[in-house]
């Protein structure tokens, strides 16, 4: 990435990215917390 040539729209586009991605895990991981997810009933329907 370093010996890459970026250019300035790229550099927006890459970090747009990560905050992105990270704000997508940050809220995943507050569905689980929270236990507003169905996961386990999902798990059991498919298991049963």
């Amino acid at each position: 990435m370093v010996n890459v040539f970026w250019k300035p729209w790229q550099i927006i586009i890459y970090k747009l990215v990560i905050i992105l991605t990270s704000l997508m895990y940050i809220a995943l991981g507050l569905v689980y917390i929270f236990g507003s997810d169905t996961l386990d009933q999902q798990v059991s329907d498919f298991s049963a």
